[in-house]
């Protein structure tokens, strides 16, 4: 935290705001001062611009005598001032309390140098009314983009006019007297009451703005997590980018679906969260936290990742290295062994539910996301949450068990997905395609799958291949044992086709260099 001089907190603390921690609203109040200065600052630029223009113009050789003037050098001298603020706000991170100095006082300190320009006006030309527009400007400016409190606002309008409300008075103190009592009365004093209508327009504006900065505030933070911007959104959630409030730490906040959210929906989706907190292995995406909003929405913590689905990468990509493809199915049954051994089965595997990063040094780093559909092997007294007997999971993936006896379907069924995702990942296209619904899941039941090596035209590794159709088979007894096996065999075939730790390295070193 930046603590201010005892100056500037005492300064601050008048105005009614306190020094603030350096951090997202930091750099938002930065961004907001920055832009109110530039906006000043062009305007200035531009009045002084359309004045050399017309002196050019009108009177080219009175050029330097105007120039010279007073009010023409207090106009470079505000120009000179208010760029001296921007130049400072823009070039480097500043402390909160020191943004709200420079803006609070500056805004004085402009209006102030305004006022004495135009007071060496000739009387004749109402410098006082002529100051009133700036000075309304300036203020509802201020208002409409600087976060800044009604009172905040008043406070500084108020010292803002004192000088012009005392210029006004003094230039009419003798005009009026033949005029009714309220007429002299009005003109008189018309700058210091039209100068308090200003003041009180900002602090209306400043009021609104602020409340609804506030209000969106509120409802983008979920417990501890301020969300910042959306991910993506499934059948069952919408997951948004977010940061903890304290840690700073940058996360994946997931709510169910806010018309989903019967009882039944809710209970599944922290199931979701219970079941995957208990995995523990690198390539399982990891849950740190969940809860219920004010308004009773669920949701979940989860780290953020900064990489491709399997879908993304084949989009961008094309089909993938056998050597790649071995890699990643490895690391996909290691994260389904640690589930299946603890008596959970994934359900629904497929290339979109599965992340590939650069992490933590990590090259190719691999995440299996979305135990959604999870289901406990023995949990029988869990069966009405996923509608017993109801087809579950993405039909492109589906196993023919998971089609024909949904709620029998056990860890041999995420071996099928397992292949069929390795299959797309090495063809670029799914195992089975249709024109319908019924026809994709007539395929899975009955028509056996195109060797990959058909499908391609060329030779693919013998044992990747036999893997991939191993864990097609139509009878689940006719697949690999267990996903343990499946990691320990693929994980070797990696590292004989060439997939290494070095090779990942290239690769995500050659996409950054394209991204950039």
């Amino acid at each position: 935290m930046s603590i201010p001089s005892s100056f500037g907190q005492r300064l601050i603390g008048a105005l009614g705001t306190g020094p603030a921690e350096i951090g997202d609203e930091q750099r938002y109040l930065q961004q907001r001062v920055r832009l109110f200065l530039r906006t000043i600052l062009t305007i200035v630029c531009t009045f002084y611009g359309f004045e050399l223009v017309m002196i050019l113009i009108g009177a080219p050789g009175q050029l330097l005598r105007i120039l010279a003037r007073p009010d023409r050098v207090m106009h470079v001298l505000v120009g000179l001032v208010i760029g001296a603020g921007f130049l400072w706000v823009r070039r480097s991170e500043r402390p909160a309390w020191a943004l709200h100095a420079i803006e609070g006082v500056g805004t004085v300190g402009l209006i102030w140098l305004m006022v004495a320009m135009v007071a060496t006006f000739p009387r004749s030309l109402s410098p006082e009314m002529m100051a009133m527009l700036p000075f309304s400007f300036i203020l509802v400016l201020r208002a409409a983009i600087v976060p800044s409190r009604a009172g905040r606002t008043a406070v500084i309008g108020a010292i803002s006019l004192a000088p012009l409300a005392v210029l006004g008075v003094m230039l009419r103190r003798t005009e009026g007297a033949d005029l009714p009592y309220e007429w002299g009365i009005i003109l008189r004093y018309r700058v210091p009451v039209w100068g308090v209508v200003a003041v009180g327009i900002s602090a209306v504006v400043s009021h609104v703005v602020h409340g609804l900065q506030a209000t969106v505030r509120d409802a983008m933070e979920i417990g501890q997590y301020r969300l910042e911007r959306k991910l993506g959104e499934g059948a069952m959630g919408i997951v948004y980018q977010a940061t903890h409030r304290m840690l700073r730490r940058p996360t994946a906040v997931k709510l169910l679906h806010p018309d989903r959210a019967g009882a039944a929906a809710v209970a599944r989706f922290e199931r979701e969260v219970v079941h995957t907190s208990r995995l523990a292995h690198p390539s399982t995406v990891a849950i740190w936290d969940y809860g219920r909003t004010r308004d009773g929405i669920f949701y979940y913590a989860m780290e953020l990742l900064d990489g491709l689905t399997l879908e993304q990468l084949v989009a961008e990509t094309g089909p993938l290295p056998p050597g790649r493809v071995a890699h990643v199915m490895a690391r996909v049954a290691e994260s389904l062994a640690e589930a299946h051994a603890a008596g959970l089965v994934h359900r629904d595997v497929k290339p979109a539910n599965v992340m590939v990063c650069d992490r933590g040094g990590v090259a190719d780093t691999v995440k299996v996301l979305d135990f959604g559909l999870v289901k406990e092997l023995a949990g029988a007294s869990e069966s009405g949450l996923t509608h017993e007997g109801s087809l579950v999971g993405t039909p492109l993936y589906l196993s023919p068990e998971a089609v024909t006896r949904p709620e029998a379907v056990d860890g041999r069924a995420d071996i099928y997905a397992l292949g069929a995702t390795g299959y797309f990942l090495l063809t670029g296209g799914p195992v089975f395609a249709g024109a319908t619904l019924v026809e994709v899941l007539s395929h899975h039941l009955h028509s056996p799958p195109k060797r990959p090596s058909e499908r391609l035209g060329h030779d693919v590794p013998p044992e990747l291949e036999e893997m991939l159709l191993s864990c097609l088979q139509k009878d689940p007894a006719d697949r690999p044992a267990d996903a343990g096996s499946i990691a320990e065999r693929l994980s070797r075939v990696a590292l004989e086709l060439g997939w290494t730790a070095r090779t990942a390295r290239e690769w995500w070193s050659g996409r950054a260099r394209k991204v950039e």
